[in-house]
């Protein structure tokens, strides 16, 4: 599968957001799914086609939603979002409106709401394709403070992200994104270009549904180690720096197995690497659920096996003996695969705000390092040879209790094994130290607990997790540990490129034992709502916290417009290994940041704010949304911490040292603004 094969539907894009009609006790509720939307409402043949009589309100995910009495009969209608006539997607019966296009249709009768089959209502044709535009357009000016005291500009950054949205019909859609960066490009805003960035195509067929992506983070499968996504510390989903295809499909597409008393479901995809790496992956999950009561309580069972397998073809000389010399091929493979039971059940009483929920899961996962060598002489293969350098297996448990009106517990307990095997190697694309012996065998367990808690005006959050490591110093050394352990917790997929750790991990990384500790806790009253958040590193229980990254976040709404927030992290470091120990009376090692910034909202998708500080809140480089990076993207690019940790630890104090006084010493002022449409 090669770089051409998205280029086939790159000129298609997404439809709009969907909605949807629902029967309720009071009427007919009509929601439509649009977050970024600054009004929604709904117009049709009941309301005179007003564009105000029937306002939309908006749900804390995003969704737009209102119940309206209709009388009996057929009534046509369509959305009204931002100004702009859209139809429900999610609707299949629907009507011409005379004007080309289509009204969707919504038969009330005495007993309800009447489905029909789109093919029972006359529509222009097979085809209607409709074609929006939206995007994000995002602009930076940063104020530093050089050696003097004066603030100097420096280049602004634009982003701009234009978004083509087709719909073809309600079965075939497309997404692509266009992006103008003056600082990617280097160059000033007027010489900048529309550069291609992203698209992806839904197609819902006979029998499959059919993803096609280019660069978007488009498959997560849903066992609970997810050996496809949940990568890195911030769970992105596969598809990030990937283009490919899935195909998706249950029984209920096949006519003859749709009356099967389970539910089974078979996906499959296979991508290529965007640049230089070219690495391909194929993966696969098949998943049967069936549904049962136990004691009378409804209940759900699913068993699910997952395969995995990456494949890079690297080029390698090599000279042998001083004299004799080869070149050829070095292919990295790494296979795995997995098998998961999960068992879900919920409990509903009279009285209770909601229904008590239990899961109970189990997964298995295997996976190997291989790598096979191709020499070649005079253009003639002379060797070829296969070796597992590397294996391991995981077994993981989880649990989740979620009870009726607010909290919620969950936990897991995990075991990694991992096998390092050794041979002499021409130059590979890693490198391994010349060990005592050939083999040896790493062990890491871990085991978890959160609690959460959360009414209308507070929300509580707590949890941890403890591992042990178990390795041979003679063996395993520094570089190893951190990239094949580490980074990954194990899971043999060193290579991925989105695994980033959060910061109170770093100072974990080495020891036999760690301990992570995350606290939230947030209350909203009246104009004013406040959140603190610690993260605490420590070796073990007994042990007192290396790291305690304390962070808290004040907002204050002014008026319908106007907000103020702030946001101040001061870590306080406790490792005299690492030569890190704050003293507040000593003023060492003591780093404080601060954000504060005032925020003008001239809608939900439209704001300008003048800041002092870092910002905590940037686009994330993966993923090209807004997250909670800021800082610590900050603090990576000061120090380069996961390439320095890759070849040493050595000095590993001084470095992160350097990078939190630069983060707490950054003086600037910025002036930004977002604007969504």
């Amino acid at each position: 599968m090669k770089k051409n094969l998205i280029l086939i539907v790159i000129i298609l894009a997404t439809g709009l957001l969907f909605g949807g009609i629902k029967e309720l006790k009071d009427g007919v509720e009509f929601s439509y799914n649009a977050p970024d939307a600054g009004s929604v409402s709904v117009a049709g043949s009941f309301n005179d086609w007003n564009t105000t009589a029937n306002l939309l309100k908006k749900t804390a995910d995003g969704t737009w939603k209102t119940v309206i009495a209709l009388p009996e009969g057929s009534h046509t209608y369509k959305y009204v979002v931002d100004g702009n006539w859209v139809s429900d997607e999610e609707n299949p019966n629907v009507a011409e409106d005379g004007y080309g296009g289509s009204n969707s249709v919504v038969e009330v009768s005495t007993g309800g709401i009447v489905s029909k089959s789109v093919h029972a209502v006359k529509v222009p044709s097979s085809v209607n394709p409709k074609v929006y535009f939206d995007g994000r357009y995002y602009v930076l000016n940063d104020m530093k403070k050089g050696d003097g005291s004066r603030y100097s500009l420096d280049k602004p950054y634009h982003d701009l992200n234009l978004g083509i949205k087709v719909k073809l019909n309600q079965n075939m859609e497309g997404y692509t994104v266009l992006n103008i960066n003056n600082t990617t490009e280097g160059v000033d805003m007027w010489k900048t270009h529309l550069n291609y960035k992203r698209t992806y195509m839904h197609l819902d067929a006979d029998y499959l549904y059919i993803y096609a992506f280019d660069n978007v983070g488009e498959i997560s499968f849903d066992d609970p180690l997810q050996i496809v996504g949940g990568e890195g510390y911030y769970n992105y989903n596969f598809g990030y720096g990937y283009r490919g295809v899935k195909f998706l499909t249950d029984n209920s597409k096949i006519p003859y197995m749709m009356n099967l008393p389970v539910d089974i479901k078979l996906e499959i995809f296979g991508a290529d690497q965007i640049g230089d790496a070219e690495r391909d992956v194929t993966a696969g999950r098949l998943k049967a659920g069936y549904d049962f009561e136990i004691a009378g309580y409804e209940s759900r069972f699913n068993l699910g096996s997952s395969i995995y397998s990456s494949r890079v073809n690297n080029q390698y000389n090599h000279t042998f003996n001083d004299s004799v010399s080869f070149s050829g091929d070095i292919v990295d493979s790494n296979p795995a695969w997995e098998i998961d039971a999960i068992l879900t059940s919920s409990i509903t009483q009279p009285g209770w705000q909601g229904s008590m929920d239990y899961t109970l899961g189990y997964e298995h996962y295997s996976f190997e390092n291989i790598k096979e060598f191709r020499d070649f002489g005079d253009n003639e293969l002379l060797v070829k040879e296969e070796h597992t350098w590397q294996d391991g297996a995981v077994d993981h448990i989880c649990w989740k209790v979620k009870f009726p009106k607010a909290l919620e517990l969950k936990g897991n307990f995990q075991f990694n094994e991992v096998n390092l095997n050794y041979e002499d190697f021409p130059d590979t694309v890693m490198v391994l130290p010349s060990p005592v012996t050939n083999e040896a065998s790493l062990s890491r367990s871990s085991w978890s607990l959160t609690a959460s808690f959360e009414t209308d005006n507070l929300n509580l959050e707590a949890g941890f997790k403890r591992w042990q490591n178990e390795y041979p110093d003679s063996v395993a050394s520094w570089y190893e540990y951190y990239k094949f352990i580490g980074r990954t917790d194990g899971n043999g997929k060193w290579y991925q490129e989105s695994s980033e750790l959060s910061f109170a991990q770093y100072m974990m990384l080495g020891y036999e034992t760690g301990l992570l500790w995350n606290v939230k806790a947030g209350y909203d009253f009246w104009k004013f709502s406040a959140e603190y958040e610690a993260n605490i590193a420590q070796i073990d229980f007994n042990y007192s916290p290396l790291l305690v990254e304390n962070i808290v976040r004040l907002n204050y709404v002014i008026s319908k417009n106007w907000q103020i927030c702030t946001d101040t992290r001061i870590p306080m470091y406790n490792s005299k290994f690492l030569g890190l120990v704050t003293s507040f009376e000593d003023d060492e090692d003591v780093f404080v940041a601060n954000y504060t910034a005032l925020k003008y909202h001239l809608s939900d998708n439209v704001w300008i704010a003048l800041s002092y500080g870092i910002n905590p809140n940037v686009i994330n480089e993966v993923t090209d949304q807004f997250y909670n990076v800021g800082r610590r993207q900050y603090l990576e690019d000061i120090s380069e911490l996961d390439e320095y940790l890759q070849n040493t630890y050595n000095g590993f104090g001084d470095k992160v040292r350097a990078a939190e006084d630069a983060l707490a010493k950054d003086d600037r002022i910025s002036l930004e603004a977002v604007i969504k449409f």
